[in-house]
């Protein structure tokens, strides 16, 4: 086994002796090429393939934030949603009342 390091997250992966390949480090789910040592004085070469995975994700605080905005959200449409089942019903009512006293007041 060799071990080589992952040039997204610096972690170590162990890879099979003489494996020339692509391969998906275990920590971060970067991809990077593994070239081995050829013995003519080339050294063995680690390629990042893929960007980094864990660049562009949001750290702790926007994390809280965006939760706190989907949270909000959630809470104001269900609430919004009681409202407008109440209002529909109100309405749904008020027709009911104006189509019985039409009907009562037309006989």
């Amino acid at each position: 086994m060799v071990t080589a390091t992952c040039p997204h997250c610096e972690g170590s992966v162990d890879l099979p002796d003489g494996a020339t390949d692509v391969f998906t480090c275990l920590k971060c789910g970067g991809q990077f090429g593994y070239l081995p040592d050829e013995g003519e004085g080339m050294e063995a070469e680690v390629v990042p393939l893929a960007p980094d995975p864990m660049k562009d994700l949001p750290d702790d605080y926007e994390r809280k934030v965006i939760f706190g905005f989907k949270l909000g959200a959630t809470i104001l449409g269900g609430i919004g949603g009681v409202f407008l089942v109440i209002f529909l019903y109100y309405i749904c009512e008020a027709l009911l009342f104006g189509i019985g006293l039409s009907i009562a007041l037309s006989r």
